[in-house]
């Protein structure tokens, strides 16, 4: 009998470190943006964003490297660089106001998308994002909320 009880206990265990480490990056609440978001997102980063960050917000190939203005080029979007680091807040910002101020080159699209739209470009870029990186940010930004 202990010989069968050992390999069900450690399963057990296992399947408890599996579940508890799942739990951590297992959404509590869904994304905060829609699905119509994310269509009108898709629309509006083509139309704005696609020629400098790529069709699929890739990012230009040598992202990390400044270019001889020592101006980095575009990064990507999708989760494989920084831009999930940063708040929805700050996304926002750089958006509508552009990314001179923060030594970069990106224009400023005040004059061309509204806050809505704004949000819709951020719904398609986050919809990008693998889930654990998504739900790490989500999980900032619910910190931020309550501090």
């Amino acid at each position: 009998m202990k010989k069968v009880a050992r390999p069900i206990l450690a399963g057990m265990v296992l399947i408890t470190i599996i579940w508890l480490f799942i739990g951590d990056i297992t959404p509590t609440q869904p994304p905060w943006f829609s699905a119509e978001q994310v269509s009108q997102g898709e629309e509006l980063y083509s139309e704005h964003c696609s020629s400098c960050h790529g069709v699929h917000a890739e990012g230009a190939k040598s992202w990390r490297t400044p270019d001889e203005n020592g101006h980095l080029p575009p990064p990507p979007l999708d989760g494989a660089a920084h831009t999930w680091h940063h708040p929805k807040s700050f996304l926002q910002q750089t958006i509508l106001e552009g990314g001179a101020k923060l030594g970069g080159v990106m224009p400023p699209f005040a004059d061309k998308l509204s806050a809505d739209e704004v949000d819709a470009v951020i719904a398609w870029i986050q919809s990008l994002w693998p889930t654990d990186i998504y739900y790490s940010w989500s999980k900032r930004e619910q910190k931020r909320a309550n501090q």
